[in-house]
């Protein structure tokens, strides 16, 4: 797998773009595993683990999120502070199917804001992709609740050299108790797409 496609991979935050400044009384904490069930005291958040879906190390994936970050202040032509970004559970099955997680205080306004800062996000990292040559579509933002919170969500589909579905990426964007979680699935197959899928669906906020 080339490093560009590892990067793209790897890298999950959809919120960074935002203008958001300020200090933070408490950080986001990263959560633990207690049964095969991922729990986040601060989103209330918990997930059901799939079989055979291993937990992955995202101190790993620092260098390759930098080299990603680096590609988009290029293509917005500005610098972005993430330094209150927390990877919060990162699964994966194997090369192209996993599942990252990224919490960061949210200092947005309103709901408007939300939905254009989205926007912003959703173009920037398309311009990006396409700035380092990697062959890329993607679909109309949806909105979907799980367990009752509201979250925008789209596909970004990435091709090979002829022309073939090499992966598809779909990204979460949603406000939990003042926090910013984006949440990213890639995939190759529908199989494993729908048993990581499901177990994110499934998640409860309560």
């Amino acid at each position: 797998m080339s490093f560009i496609l590892q990067i793209l991979i790897v890298f999950t935050s959809c919120s960074f773009l935002s203008c958001q400044n300020g200090n933070y009384l408490k950080p986001i904490s990263e959560g633990e595993i207690i049964d095969n069930l991922y729990w986040n005291e601060d989103l209330n958040w918990k997930m059901k683990i799939p079989n055979d879906w291993k937990i992955v190390d995202n101190t790993q994936n620092k260098g390759a999120e930098q080299e990603m970050l680096n590609e988009i202040e290029k293509t917005a032509n500005r610098k972005f502070d993430v330094s209150k970004a927390v990877d919060l559970i990162d699964l994966t099955k194997d090369d192209f199917n996993s599942f990252q997680s990224t919490a960061e205080p949210n200092q947005l306004e309103s709901k408007n804001d939300i939905v254009e800062n989205n926007l912003i996000v959703k173009n920037t990292l398309y311009k990006t992709y396409q700035n380092i040559n990697i062959s890329i579509d993607s679909t109309k933002t949806e909105k979907i609740k799980i367990d009752g919170v509201d979250f925008e969500t789209y596909k970004f589909i990435i091709y090979d050299d002829l022309g073939n579905t090499l992966m598809v990426q779909e990204i979460f964007c949603g406000i939990v108790k003042g926090t910013y979680l984006t949440v990213n699935i890639n995939s190759n197959n529908d199989i494993d797409k729908n048993i990581i899928k499901n177990s994110w669906l499934n998640s409860t906020f309560r």
